[in-house]
């Protein structure tokens, strides 16, 4: 009896470790499948940790304010929305409304702006002017925001192909591309440091084929 329950116990142990070692790598695996294949809803929300939703802030508000140009109708009544805020707000939205788990987090965020907005302290006056319209959003930010960065691909490409009309440039590869050869530029180009994320991306973009 003893050697059935042992025998048991390792069965349900081996399937725990298998149930988490799959979970990982469907994880990791979405980071290789085309950028063009992800959908930023809630269940994609839940499944981001702190860091990503951050850098997914970051990402979408820069392509709504620099692209869209909407960027009024996200924030509200102010521009000093925080990450920390942003994330607050857009989980305490999914939380309260469940049917709208797969309701963009875009979306959400044109629906929780003014709120957002309200729960945000004032912030100081003054600090650094930035002269581009991407702001601190450059390769210094990238390469020191380790944990973050792979959030803001998704923020800025989900954006650009959802909100902009018939953009520019297309993007059609995974976000690991995107992140492996920015990376790279960035450690091959010490003047890249200044190049804003946005324009750095626009080097990796897909180039059309002459007819």
């Amino acid at each position: 009896m003893k050697n059935i329950l042992a025998a048991l116990l390792i069965i349900v142990v081996i399937a725990v470790d298998v149930s988490a070692q799959t979970k990982t790598e469907v994880k990791a695996d979405a980071d290789t499948i085309p950028e063009k294949q992800l959908i930023y809803d809630g269940t994609w929300w839940q499944a981001a940790n702190k860091e990503r939703r951050e850098g997914f802030f970051w990402g979408a508000g820069d392509c709504l304010t620099s692209e869209v140009h909407i960027s009024k109708g996200f924030f509200g009544t102010s521009k000093n929305t925080t990450a920390n805020t942003f994330d607050q707000q857009i989980a305490k939205y999914y939380a309260a409304h469940p049917a709208d788990r797969k309701l963009p987090v875009i979306e959400v965020w044109r629906k929780t702006g003014r709120q957002m907005a309200d729960a945000t302290p004032p912030q100081p006056s003054g600090g650094e002017v930035y002269t581009n319209r991407h702001g601190f959003l450059d390769g210094q930010w990238y390469r020191e925001s380790w944990n973050s960065r792979y959030g803001f691909l998704n923020g800025y490409l989900g954006c650009l192909r959802t909100y902009v009309d018939h953009p520019a440039d297309s993007y059609s590869r995974s976000v690991t591309y995107y992140d492996d050869h920015i990376w790279d530029y960035i450690a091959a180009h010490p003047n890249a440091d200044d190049a804003s994320i946005a324009d750095l991306l626009h080097r990796f973009r897909d180039v059309s084929k002459p007819n």
